[in-house]
């Protein structure tokens, strides 16, 4: 019988303990990592049905067609500090997220939440006085 072993042996509740103490620890780690599940949100507005899975991908799109409509005096109420004309101008922490470009000259970070972009959303299509419908 190894040292090892016989250490074990005479110290197993020790042990166990130990080992007990190591699994509960890798299971709550990976608890936490996990990430919150994705929001699909589908949506309609501007007369055109807004249906990728991705959020952020109806979100951008949804930008770019009112940024056809809306000047850029108009998206800075709405978006406040998500846009800003000049890259440089946004946060460190806005920088690392994509940024949208639109067609009125402005830039849009899209480092926020769900719930903001929905806001964005809604708070648009009132400035332009359209209906606004979650599917």
């Amino acid at each position: 019988m190894s040292l090892i072993e016989k250490i074990i042996r005479e110290n197993q509740d020790e042990f166990v303990n130990l080992v007990v103490k190591f699994v509960e620890e890798k299971i709550t780690t990976k608890v936490k990592k996990r990430k919150a599940p994705k929001i699909v949100c589908h949506f309609q507005a501007l007369g055109k049905n807004y249906n990728s899975n991705i959020f952020a991908e109806n979100y951008e799109q949804f930008l770019i067609d009112t940024s056809k409509i809306l000047d850029y005096d108009k998206f800075e109420p709405v978006l406040k500090s998500f846009i800003k004309k000049n890259e440089n101008e946004f946060s460190e922490s806005h920088r690392k997220s994509s940024i949208i470009k639109l067609h009125n000259e402005g830039l849009i970070s899209s480092h926020s939440g769900t719930k903001v972009k929905l806001k964005h959303i809604e708070e648009l299509c009132k400035v332009m006085g359209i209906n606004f419908t979650i599917k």
